[in-house]
């Protein structure tokens, strides 16, 4: 494991405490399918534990949970290789938005509250062709 001296620890220390407020549940490629058909809509992040860019984002997904408990949050880490080259992220923290199960669209880094909400409920649903590519992804 490598160490990040003082600010590593502080940054793991404030990802442990954020994430255990958040009731954002944990996922990987083998689970994540049948979770994400279990609702009209959901939110997938894609993110690495001390990201500092994913850490400035929770206070933004915890007031969208609060704000709408019917649309969950899930989060895979952007280590897991089978949900990452599925869907060709390669940038965090990225959010992928499921409509009954089915990919809809992407979005990516830091926004605020309204920005996240506009993004996940009113971006326009992408058609995509699985050989392409995601906007800012590559």
């Amino acid at each position: 494991m490598k160490s990040y001296g003082i600010l590593g620890m502080v940054l793991s220390l404030v990802a442990q405490v954020h994430t255990s407020a958040l009731a954002i549940e944990d996922a990987t490629s083998s689970d994540i399918e049948e979770k994400l058909a279990a609702h009209d809509v959901a939110v997938v992040e894609v993110y690495r534990p001390g990201c500092k860019f994913c850490l400035k984002m929770y206070p933004v997904i915890s007031r969208f949970e609060a704000a709408n408990p019917a649309t969950p949050v899930y989060r895979v880490l952007v280590s897991d290789e089978g949900f990452k080259a599925k869907y060709q992220v390669s940038d965090i923290p990225a959010f992928l938005v499921f409509k009954r199960g089915v990919f809809s669209h992407a979005f990516f880094g830091l926004m605020d509250s309204d920005q996240f909400y506009q993004s996940v409920y009113f971006a326009p649903v992408a058609v995509r062709d699985p050989e392409a590519t995601l906007i800012g992804v590559k």
